[in-house]
Order: C-alpha cells, then sequence, then structure tokens
C-alpha cells in the first residue's frame, strides 16, 4: 500500500483522534505532514506528535492552500459549521477529503461540497456510522442524513 500523505485542518478532538488512529498504523501507511489551527498551542502539539516541520505549521489555513496540492488528503476537523470554506479550497486544489462529520450542518452545503468533488473528480470520505449517530444525537434533519448517504460515499481509503 502506498503511503499517504495527510494535511490537518482543525487540530481538536476530532482530528486528534483520527490521526491518533494513523499514527498507530505507521508512516508505512500514513504522513501527517501539515497542521492547521488557530491555537498555536494545538499546532505545537501537532508538531511534536507527527514531526512535522515549521514550514507546515499554519494558523491559518489559507496560508496552507497557497502551497498548492502538497498531501494526498485533507482531514478537515473543524467546528462543524466551518466545513465548508476549507473542503471547497480543498478539492478546488485536487484534494481527497476526509470530512469529519457532519459533513454539513444544513442540505444545500452538503450538496455544494458533493457537487465539487464530482466536478473535479476528487474523493470524500466521511464516517457514516459516526455521521448517522451525530444526526440523532445533535436533531440535524433526515434530509441532511439522506444527502450524506446518497452524494457522499465510502471511498478508497480506509481511516
Amino acid at each position: 500500500m502506498k503511503q499517504i500523505t495527510v494535511a490537518v485542518i482543525g487540530g481538536g478532538n476530532r482530528g486528534r483522534t483520527y490521526t491518533d488512529s494513523m499514527k498507530e498504523l505507521g508512516k508505512d501507511y500514513y504522513d501527517v505532514i501539515a497542521i492547521c489551527d488557530p491555537d498555536i498551542n494545538m499546532i505545537n502539539q501537532f508538531k511534536d506528535k507527527h514531526d512535522i516541520k515549521d514550514e507546515m505549521c499554519f494558523t491559518d489555513y489559507n496560508d496552507f492552500f497557497k502551497k498548492g496540492k502538497i498531501a494526498d488528503c485533507v482531514l478537515v476537523a473543524t467546528m462543524d459549521d466551518l466545513h465548508i470554506d476549507p473542503a471547497l479550497k480543498a478539492i478546488e486544489l485536487g484534494y481527497d477529503i476526509l470530512l469529519e462529520k457532519p459533513v454539513c450542518p444544513n442540505a444545500e452545503d452538503c450538496v455544494k461540497i458533493a457537487n465539487a468533488a464530482k466536478e473535479k473528480g476528487v474523493k470524500i470520505f466521511h464516517d457514516p456510522i459516526m455521521g448517522e449517530k451525530c444526526h440523532l444525537y445533535w436533531g440535524i434533519g433526515n434530509e441532511v442524513a439522506q444527502i450524506h448517504k446518497e452524494l457522499l460515499p465510502l471511498t478508497d481509503y480506509t481511516f
């Protein structure tokens, strides 16, 4: 299996959960090469844990995207209502994305992401089990859950 390089946008709980699992699997599978988070302490934790170079640490994900496509995929683990902007920017650059659940808190943004991904030919992965649980827990409407199921299928990546 080819090693997958990963850039992380959002170093909070979910970002750490996914990257901790990646680290356990080892660098033969995944290499976390960049972190974007407004909290410098969070950046430093990621930097130390994953041996991320200084020039690959960003407090603003826009600065990361200015570098072009420098990883195989992007993990978008920002706050739920902030997923749309980094997801669309990543898609525009041709990144495959692991998009933390819920993909977006409304159906319109889910459709925007799905259509952009189809147009660019990139893969979107999200955790459908956690996504469904999240919809039930947070009371997000069935319309969003159905769009997740129909437009954002599982991909070749197994996180």
